[in-house]
C-alpha cells in the first residue's frame, strides 16, 4: 500500500497491533524524560535503565508484530525496521556514553532518541491510518 492509498487494511489483530505501537511510544518518551532528569540531576539511574529495558522489549515486541499481522504493508514493515536499527544505534551510544562521557558524545544519544520518538509516533500514527480491524 502506497504512502497516498487511503483504503486501510483489514487485519484481525489490529487492535493489539495499535496498543503496542502506542505503549512503545509512550515508552520511548518516557524514558527520554528519566534520561533527562539523570542526565541533569544524575539521580535515578535505576529508572533510567529500566525505562531502557521496557524500550528495547516493546520495540522488538512491536517488530514482531508487525511482522506477524502486517507483513504484506512495506511501509509498516521498513519503518518498525528502521526503528529496530535505531535502537541497537541507540545502545550502543548509551553504552559509549556512560563510559565515556563527552558532550558529542550524549548529544548524539539524545538525538538518536528523538529520532526514535519520531520514527515510534509515526508508526503509531500510521496503524491508524493504514490498519483496520
Amino acid at each position: 500500500m502506497a504512502w497516498s492509498e487511503r483504503t486501510p487494511a483489514v487485519y484481525a489483530d489490529a487492535p493489539k497491533l495499535r496498543r503496542l505501537a502506542l505503549m512503545t511510544t509512550g515508552f520511548v518518551l518516557f524514558q527520554l524524560l528519566f534520561g533527562a532528569i539523570y542526565r541533569h540531576t544524575g539521580m535515578m539511574l535505576h529508572v533510567h535503565f529500566l525505562g531502557a529495558v521496557l524500550v528495547f522489549v516493546h520495540v522488538l515486541l512491536l517488530f514482531k508484530r508487525v511482522r506477524k499481522t502486517v507483513a504484506a504493508d512495506p511501509w509498516l514493515t521498513k519503518s518498525v525496521t528502521l526503528l529496530v536499527g535505531l535502537l541497537f544505534v541507540q545502545i550502543g551510544l548509551g553504552i559509549y556514553t556512560w563510559q565515556r562521557p563527552s558532550i558529542p558524545d550524549a548529544t548524539a544519544h539524545v538525538a538518536v532518541g528523538a529520532l526514535m520518538l519520531a520514527a515510534a509516533s509515526v508508526i503509531s500514527l500510521q496503524t491508524f491510518r493504514r490498519v483496520q480491524a
